[in-house]
């Protein structure tokens, strides 16, 4: 009878001392926290870390933007492969856990975009045979343009599979801006707003859509 008492009272004790598993498990908001510290530390002296204010360096999109620039686990495995996308950047590798605090962290002070953002975003507006024509010219030494064959230069993505890792019409600022994406020794260029709507429209015409 003792030895039954004990027993329970000691069971008693010990669930009291549990903590559910649930509650170990960091929060978003915890896991965000430790993504704004990391870049804090990594990317503030060029990036524009926060909810406002402007890059350190012209060349660095800021955070509250890049995930309407980038599909964010295509980003995420960059940050662990070593990233290789932006302005001209140092050398950077994240573990997973780093590279995923990174995510939640811009998911977090994302900005919507605006109707007329949204609006100057739709297809439709240039000619996708003007935009191979511009390809050809600009892109085709390094980059596989059409619906088949291989990119020359081995870093450099098939213009037909850009959609797997990025919104193509995110690609509309970066072309404007000067376009800063892709193999790190990629030319820096800049089209005019119709040779914009021209390439965009050539690209959307050539996915290969996943599952297809």
């Amino acid at each position: 009878m003792i030895r039954t008492v004990l027993s329970a009272a000691l069971a008693v004790i010990l669930a009291s001392c549990a903590v559910p598993i649930e509650e170990l498990a960091p929060s978003p908001e915890s896991i965000a926290n430790d993504g704004r510290d990391i870049a804090e530390a990594q990317c503030a002296a060029c990036h524009a870390v926060g909810a406002y204010g402007e890059s350190p360096n012209p060349a660095a999109p800021h955070f509250r933007t890049i995930l309407s620039r980038y599909r964010a686990d295509v980003l995420e495995d960059e940050l662990i492969a070593g990233i290789r996308v932006s302005h001209p950047m140092p050398d950077l590798q994240f573990n997973p856990q780093g590279a995923g605090a990174l995510i939640e962290y811009m998911r977090s002070i994302q900005e919507t975009p605006t109707q007329e953002r949204r609006s100057e975003a739709l297809p439709g507006s240039g000619s996708a045979e003007e935009g191979r024509r511009i390809a050809e010219m600009n892109c085709a030494t390094c980059h596989a343009i059409g619906g088949t064959g291989e990119s020359r230069h081995p870093m450099a993505p098939p213009f037909r599979n850009l959609s797997q890792s990025y919104p193509l019409n995110s690609l509309e600022e970066a072309f404007a801006e000067g376009i800063l994406v892709g193999h790190p020794d990629m030319p820096e260029f800049e089209l005019e707003p119709a040779q914009i709507d021209h390439l965009i429209a050539y690209l959307n015409s050539i996915q290969l859509r996943q599952g297809g």
